[in-house]
């Protein structure tokens, strides 16, 4: 079955082989694992695909979220 057909079948409850399988990988894993995550993401590849964000120019951050130190994270525009 392609995982279109995997996916149909899970939202109409039509009992598909496996459920859909979608890894959310953190950066962590992509800095620190990368050789494993390979091996993992071979055996076991999406079947959906993540959209981009909806910004038309990404606001401004400072510092990287995923190491020591300070981030100062984006304000969203409803708060504003």
């Amino acid at each position: 079955m392609t995982s279109r057909g995997l996916v149909f079948d899970t939202l109409n409850f039509n009992n598909p082989a496996r459920v859909p399988r979608q890894l959310w990988i953190l950066p962590w894993a992509r800095m620190y694992h990368q050789e494993e995550l390979q091996i993992i993401t071979e055996m076991y590849p999406d079947d959906m695909e993540a959209i981009e964000g909806c910004y038309k120019k990404i606001p401004e951050t400072t510092g990287d979220p995923h190491e020591v130190g300070e981030y100062i994270d984006i304000i969203p525009i409803s708060s504003i």
